[in-house]
């Protein structure tokens, strides 16, 4: 069965019997596939990633987990070369193999708390921040007594104002002591298009340090989530000190794979908050009355995994970066960009639609695949099941999961997300609007 066949399922759950029964024999032939717009919450696998998981599962079945593992050593070693090659690091110890971005996010932001910042300590965040990013920014914050504060953006749109950043990180270093500085950035928002300009970020933050006599550390982590796999990132270029990235999106991974990039002169440095004995291996048997034993951190970002894992999945996530990297980011972020485009060009028309982070002036922005809007008078949870229902996957982007963003911008309604990747095609784009102009009353008016 194809790929296309597994995705059916998902809409034939909340589907009538009989269209259930009638769309299930029209597609075994899989002439109407579904169409792909939920890539910004879990892209379909290529058949080869599938493959991949599937035959490592059997081997799994046949000789058990650890066994299979060991016969696998070396493909599971190219997983982390793999990744080298996407983002561009310097040492495939820079990086770990985890669950899933947010694993990867919150493990590197408390150990980097925990070494490094103290009473007094600031962290500075952008408006398009995660609600799972912001959440563990507010704890860790009212635990330790940290300023907390959100980055200027230029106008409402969202987008980091790297000037202003570098005036308020001035003004933060002169005001007082401050022991260290967090600067926490999401690349692409899940709520819109827009893209922050992490490469500048970066090289005003590695300038300023060069230029200040006194020592003060500015540590910057990037969440890439919505970013690797859909438009070119390199960490060298970025100068960032981390990296945190989920595999079921743009990368078209297996659920439940991600990855951490820590630049191995900081993750040495730094003391994870939770470890096993992967992490830190016991390096000699205590001798009799003795209660602590003696342990190294392995080097690089893997003191950041724990030994128990998908072995099948972390496989899958490394073909499904050898599929990428065969097809050519420039390729893929080309394709996305340019359907992001027509699809809010479209939506612009109709003035009972509401595109999130769009007006005359955004073409100046840069912008990806991911599109959020909201219909005039329409439950956005409704129109997905109805879009469902016709075979296009979609999603809904809560007010809260970009609280920030959500209160400066007035957004406060859910929003209908569609999020467009490099398989997709322009003829989907005119089926999908076919679809909406046929199930909602559009005020037809070119704005």
């Amino acid at each position: 069965r194809s790929i296309y066949y597994e995705s059916f399922l998902y809409s034939a759950r909340i589907m009538s019997r009989e269209k259930v029964e009638t769309l299930s024999h029209e597609s075994k032939s899989w002439c109407t596939p579904l169409v792909h717009f939920n890539n910004a919450g879990c892209s379909p696998m290529p058949e080869e990633v599938l493959e991949t998981v599937v035959c490592h599962l059997r081997l799994e079945s046949e000789l058990g987990g650890y066994l299979a593992a060991e016969c696998e050593a070396d493909k599971i070693d190219s997983v982390y070369s793999s990744i080298q090659q996407l983002i561009g690091c310097d040492d495939p110890t820079e990086i770990a193999l985890v669950e899933s971005a947010t694993v990867a996010w919150t493990r590197v932001f408390y150990a980097i708390c925990d070494t490094y910042l103290g009473s007094g300590s600031v962290i500075l965040f952008s408006q398009l921040e995660y609600a799972a990013n912001v959440v563990a920014i507010e704890k860790i914050a009212r635990e330790k007594e940290y300023t907390t504060a959100m980055m200027k953006s230029v106008t409402k749109f969202g987008i980091v104002d790297v000037d202003a950043l570098r005036d308020h990180l001035i003004e933060i270093m002169s005001s007082k002591k401050i022991p260290c500085i967090l600067v926490c950035v999401t690349h692409i928002g899940t709520n819109c298009g827009l893209i922050n300009p992490v490469n500048e970020i970066g090289e005003m933050i590695q300038a300023l340090m060069k230029s200040r006599e006194e020592k003060i550390c500015i540590f910057y982590l990037v969440d890439g989530c919505q970013s690797v796999g859909q438009i070119e990132v390199n960490v060298r270029d970025m100068k960032c000190h981390a990296l945190s990235c989920t595999g079921r999106k743009y990368l078209r991974g297996p659920r439940g794979t991600g990855f951490l990039y820590v630049q191995k002169s900081l993750a040495n440095t730094l003391s994870p908050s939770h470890i096993d004995h992967s992490a830190a291996p016991v390096l000699s048997v205590p001798f009799p009355g003795e209660v602590s034993v003696r342990i190294n951190f392995k080097e690089g970002a893997r003191r950041f995994e724990f030994w128990e894992s998908s072995i099948a999945n972390r496989l899958g996530l490394g073909k499904a970066i050898e599929v990428l990297l065969e097809t050519g980011i420039e390729n893929i972020e080309s394709q996305c960009r340019m359907l992001g485009t027509i699809m809010r060009k479209r939506l612009s028309n109709y003035l009972n639609v509401y595109i999130h982070h769009y007006d005359s002036s955004y073409e100046s922005f840069d912008q990806c695949g991911i599109v959020a809007f909201k219909v005039e008078n329409e439950n956005s949870e409704m129109l997905k099941e109805k879009f469902a229902q016709n075979g296009f996957t979609s999603s809904v982007v809560p007010s809260t999961s970009t609280p920030y963003d959500s209160s400066i911008t007035g957004c406060r309604e859910d929003l209908l997300r569609v999020s467009l990747s490099s398989f997709n095609t322009v003829r989907e784009v005119e089926l999908f609007f076919d679809f909406l102009s046929s199930l909602i009353n559009f005020n037809c008016s070119v704005r």
